[in-house]
């Protein structure tokens, strides 16, 4: 009977023993998933944004950020701003991971057409044909020049630009003058 009553003894040693170290290593791996867990954050979309602000969202979640030094020309997003992003928006990441970012170079500069003495018409066309910005258009009434014709163009034509602002003669006034008899 003693024999049995240590063996049942030892053997409640050993379970309870394997029962500690089993909900040990249960408690460490969750305690390290945990641990892992809140390193991670999700990458935000920096697309368009000015580098500045890109940069101070990146270092705000921990992350790093190493930006291209050749920039990339792009018809909508201005010059100094974010257009690509690696890895991807959206993506979970551990903290202090480097998120590489390529800049604009704003749209491509084009050759700025003659467009003085053409009609306003023809001018907005061809501006609109050349992917070029109409910044303004100013105008004049006179009669010394026909009427919606473009007087002036700002830049002059065969400089390098994105935009333009015309010039346009809007015709002379006329007063009408109407006389009523009482």
């Amino acid at each position: 009977m003693t024999l049995t009553r240590n063996l049942l003894g030892v053997g409640k040693a050993f379970l309870v023993t394997g029962a500690m170290v089993a909900t040990f290593f249960l408690f460490a791996a969750a305690g390290m998933r945990v641990a892992l867990r809140s390193q991670e954050v999700s990458v935000p979309d920096l697309a368009g944004q000015p580098v500045a602000t890109a940069i101070a969202t990146l270092e705000e979640l921990g992350l790093l950020v190493r930006v291209e030094p050749v920039p990339r020309l792009h018809p909508s997003i201005p010059a100094g701003s974010v257009i690509l992003q690696e890895p991807p928006a959206g993506l979970t990441t551990r903290r202090q991971r480097t998120i590489r970012v390529w800049l604009s170079g704003g749209p491509r500069p084009s050759q700025i057409p003659a467009l003085v003495g053409q009609t306003e018409r023809s001018a907005q066309l061809r501006v609109q044909a050349d992917s070029l910005e109409l910044v303004s258009v100013a105008e004049i009434r006179s009669g010394q020049y026909p009427r919606s014709t473009v007087l002036a163009q700002e830049p002059p034509p065969d400089t390098r630009s994105t935009s333009v602002s015309l010039l346009v003669n809007r015709g002379e006034r006329t007063v009408t003058l109407s006389l009523i008899h009482i």
